[in-house]
């Protein structure tokens, strides 16, 4: 999982880092920490629609978020809070997927 992972090699990275005195900054694209995002409010109506739509089919593709998008303001940020808040998987490749 994307988390997990980025959280996992955050705990090595940040142990190596205290261990050889140097600071540790996870960041975005957009100059936006980890913690940041992760931390950032999403829309109440977005994240309820987010979890119909994993509810119903146990996953989001690029299709529903462009449906969701005719009724919810979405960002990037939003979508990566999202993820972040509930410990779920967000892939590109081969294709968008939130899972």
């Amino acid at each position: 999982m994307y988390t997990r992972n980025i959280e996992t090699l955050t705990e090595a990275e940040v142990a190596l880092c205290e261990q050889n005195g140097y600071g540790y900054l996870v960041m975005d694209d957009r100059d936006q920490a980890f913690d940041s995002v992760k931390a950032a409010e999403v829309d109440e109506g977005l994240a309820r629609a987010l979890d119909e739509v994993l509810r119903q089919n146990n996953r989001i593709l690029w299709p529903d978020i462009v449906r969701l998008k005719e009724k919810h303001a979405i960002t990037n940020t939003a979508l990566a809070s999202f993820v972040l808040q509930r410990g779920i998987r967000l892939t590109t490749t081969p294709f968008f997927c939130i899972w």
